[in-house]
């Protein structure tokens, strides 16, 4: 039986491709990782999310890193991590975007992340300094 869990976090892309990807290597996001697939961290993430990982899969295969074969193995293993996806508000990811100097992709895991009062993780640093700890 999984142990309960006790961490949420709003995970984006750049940390999911870090743990996806054969040719990235972290062993922070793999720890991470490893305490969510044992049911101590759930993740929540826009929708966005799935387009910005398919977008680096995409690119990957453009740069002959992965296949086309494999990036949808990689997509089916994104279904089994049990995200929580959701939807964010649009004028405030809008508003954090102006404030903070952000993409609205960027603003749209910042946004959810302040919303729901949790940390982000991500591997930008000045995205995760804008969020809850």
């Amino acid at each position: 039986m999984a142990a309960s869990t006790n961490i949420q976090a709003v995970i984006d892309a750049s940390y999911l491709l870090a743990y996806l990807m054969p040719d990235e290597t972290n062993p922070q996001v793999d720890k991470t990782m490893d305490l969510h697939a044992s049911g101590l961290i759930k993740f929540y993430a826009p929708l966005l999310l799935i387009y910005e990982v398919i977008s680096g899969l995409n690119t990957a295969i453009l740069r002959h890193k992965i296949t086309f074969h494999h990036a949808q193995t990689l997509l089916t293993e994104i279904s089994k991590l049990h995200l929580t996806l959701t939807e964010n508000q649009p004028l405030s990811v809008l508003k954090l975007a102006q404030v903070h100097h952000l993409s609205a992709y960027d603003s749209s895991y910042l946004e959810l992340a302040q919303r729901l009062k949790i940390p982000l993780y991500s591997l930008d640093k000045k995205l995760t300094s804008l969020t809850p700890q």
